[in-house]
């Protein structure tokens, strides 16, 4: 994701969603989240990210995959599947950094934003 957030834009799958953070590189994001440190891979596509099939949150229930970037001083995750980062705001936003969840909702209107 080399291109800002220009890829809003066409975020089009209906089980997703953004967290925003500022104050807070990508991977402690990640790890806010409920991410294992250690499970980080290279960057993969959109398309690679649908074709895992079977998602895993360590030790919690639900599934889901994070994406995660920065630009603009803003760190990003982009969540697949069961997004549980609107649950995990106060976390996210603890010691000072500031956390907004974005859910597109574009088959099911309107966007939410908390």
């Amino acid at each position: 994701m080399h291109d800002g957030i220009r890829w809003l834009v066409d975020l089009e799958h209906w089980m997703s969603s953004v967290v925003f953070a500022r104050g807070m590189s990508a991977q402690e994001l990640a790890v806010r989240m409920g991410g294992d440190r250690d499970a980080a891979t290279e960057p993969i596509t959109d398309a690679e990210a649908w074709d895992l099939g079977e998602w895993y949150r360590p030790g919690e229930d639900g599934d889901g995959v994070v994406r995660v970037g920065e630009h603009g001083g803003w760190s990003f995750a982009l969540e697949y599947g069961d997004s549980t980062g609107g649950d995990r705001l106060a976390e996210i936003s603890r010691d000072g950094a500031e956390a907004v969840h974005y859910v597109p909702m574009q088959e099911h209107p309107p966007a939410t934003v908390s």
